[in-house]
């Protein structure tokens, strides 16, 4: 699928990720895992995309691929004018200088063993050339930017709630001036009130440090808060993208207008029309025949069934995939 011919800070073209299933006495390749199945997006700078869709539809599969934490099969993931496909590990080092990511779990991605300093200070070791002097005029500097007093420093991340863990992660991933952050599920695992704050932290960093950002969440309360355009992705594919108030006063995919319809009314007494999805995600290793979302979708004919639809532009940039949008 193509995208517009703009110059985005982000494009990814035809990305292809399989993961064999491995089975027999030999262990020998028998099926494979379809987690992301030929994805094309672009990120603008200074621009939030929200990938949205359920748990198993391959949004963090998607990230570390943009990241290459993992190798694809196939396509092209072109940042600020590099094709990153092709670089050897010395090159892949400097240009991940300015991509960074926020993980979902701070207990997990922070190291137990490591100071707040340590931690923080590590990218700058590890990449930089500064002196003990200035590295910590830097943490400083970083500790203001999350909203935490340079006193903590010396502590460790259990001593923390989990608020204070993401906002040390987002300083960590900060430190190297990063012009993009993929950010996978980074407010999931808090309390509603903390999401609150940390997204208002990110939105706040994006216009003083003039991030972009490729924000992974399920939640798409989330996804409408903190994005300026909306990926939804189902079973390894985007099969809608807009901006963000298209999204919202026009869905054109059925999987899209049922995550919608389930978001809750400000107004109690304003009526919902639920379309609930029915069924659950296929396996990424069976997949259905023609389009993916057939199996649950309630407009599925027999064209659904037979041939899967081509990712078109339905209007100024909405991109849909589906045989009965309009």
């Amino acid at each position: 699928m193509k995208m517009a011919t703009n110059n985005p800070l982000l494009r990814v073209e035809g990305l292809v990720k399989k993961f064999p299933v491995k089975g027999g006495i030999f262990l020998q390749t028998k099926e494979y895992v379809h987690a992301v199945s030929d994805v094309s997006l672009d990120i603008q700078s200074q621009q939030t995309l929200g990938l949205v869709g359920e748990s198993g539809s391959g949004k963090s599969t998607l990230g570390r691929l943009v990241m290459r934490l993992i190798e694809p099969n196939s396509g092209s993931i072109l940042f600020d004018g590099k094709e990153l496909t092709g670089l050897n590990h010395k090159e892949l080092l400097e240009t991940r200088t300015k991509m960074q990511m926020v993980f979902q779990d701070p207990a997990d991605s922070l190291n137990s063993r490591m100071s707040v300093e340590d931690i923080i200070l590590e990218p700058l070791v590890i990449n930089s050339s500064l002196s003990k002097g200035d590295m910590q005029q830097r943490l400083d500097q970083l500790l203001d930017l999350v909203g935490l007093s340079n006193k903590i420093k010396h502590q460790y991340p259990h001593e923390f709630s989990g608020g204070q863990r993401q906002r040390i992660g987002i300083a960590r991933a900060l430190a190297l001036s990063p012009k993009l952050i993929i950010a996978d599920e980074p407010v999931s695992a808090l309390d509603v009130s903390i999401q609150a704050q940390i997204l208002n932290l990110m939105k706040d960093l994006q216009d003083e440090l003039d991030l972009s950002y490729l924000f992974i969440a399920h939640d798409i309360h989330v996804i409408f808060f903190i994005s300026h355009e909306i990926a939804v992705m189902y079973l390894g594919e985007i099969v809608e993208k807009a901006s963000k108030e298209q999204i919202s006063s026009n869905p054109r995919h059925p999987y899209t207008q049922a995550l919608l319809s389930a978001v809750p009314k400000a107004d109690p007494t304003q009526k919902t029309n639920f379309n609930a999805i029915l069924g659950e995600i296929p396996s990424p290793i069976h997949l259905p025949t023609g389009c993916n979302f057939h199996p649950r979708c309630p407009m599925a004919d027999e064209e659904c069934k037979r041939s899967a639809p081509l990712f078109l532009e339905r209007g100024e940039g909405h991109f849909v995939a589906c045989h009965k949008a309009k």
